[in-house]
């Protein structure tokens, strides 16, 4: 999306981050792991669900439709870049104690959407 990449390599990362999307990313919303967060750290989490859900869906909607980018106008683009070079705990410091918690021998579903997500984004900018 910045234009680091060009023509076939490009492309190639395209198909690749549409095609991790559908199957890493586009799976069940890891509703357990933040049941359990929300249990955990409850005066921490209230939002979590919705501030997440806002985060991975901005992230899939350009993941799911890589390879049209360039049919997006610039100006929507150029807007998006700086929130897709963002982790989650950047986009919503307030998360942030958590970031030590969320590890995958204990909140495995979360901890595994949350690295897809920055794989993808990551990508997408690249």
């Amino acid at each position: 999306m910045e234009g680091h990449l060009t023509g076939d390599a490009a492309h190639t990362l395209a198909v690749k981050t549409e095609s991790r999307y559908r199957n890493e990313l586009r799976t069940k919303f890891p509703y357990a792991d933040c049941y359990n967060l929300q249990r955990i750290r409850p005066s921490l989490t209230a939002g979590l669900i919705p501030d997440l859900d806002m985060y991975l869906g901005f992230i899939a909607g350009y993941s799911s439709s890589a390879t049209t980018l360039s049919e997006r106008s610039q100006e929507e683009l150029r807007k998006a870049i700086p929130k897709l070079t963002k982790p989650f705990f950047d986009t919503y410091p307030g998360y942030r104690p958590l970031e030590r918690i969320i590890v995958p021998t204990a909140f495995d579903a979360l901890s595994r959407k949350q690295h897809v997500a920055d794989v993808l984004r990551r990508d997408l900018v690249a």
